[in-house]
């Protein structure tokens, strides 16, 4: 009976896991996202591209976020193809093969998440940058 609690406790872990890490991923789109559209609205609304100084700043700021986008997508699909694996080797006895695809798994979609984190700060601050020099 103990066990029966701990490993269901331990299923709502994963699953909490699981969903929080899809909210991150789901997260990043939504910042990265807004951070372009802020960055076309000030375009539109408040300068125009022809007057605006240091417009190399915004390009690489555009450039940036659209590469931690594509990051995000490609951490949700990894996502997605992990889990299939992981439900392809699921009965199998010996769960190593099991194991070994989630734990490598988990670090590649980590070290991209990381690395779009990174991303998006760098490309908010080059739009910032650019904000700040054009107002």
């Amino acid at each position: 009976m103990a066990e029966d609690k701990e490993n269901s406790y331990l299923a709502e872990l994963y699953k909490a896991y699981h969903y929080s890490k899809s909210s991150f991923d789901k997260s990043l789109t939504f910042i990265a996202s807004g951070m372009l559209a802020i960055s076309f609205a000030f375009i539109e609304k408040i300068i125009t591209l022809n007057t605006a100084k240091s417009k190399d700043i915004l390009i690489n700021g555009w450039i940036i976020l659209a590469i931690a986008i594509f990051l995000s997508v490609l951490a949700h699909y990894a996502e997605i193809n992990l889990l299939k694996l992981v439900i392809q080797y699921f009965n199998e006895k010996d769960n190593k093969k099991q194991k070994w695809i989630r734990s490598i798994g988990d670090f590649v979609i980590e070290i991209i998440n990381i690395l779009t984190l990174v991303l998006i700060l760098i490309g908010s601050i080059n739009i910032i940058f650019f904000i700040k020099i054009n107002i």
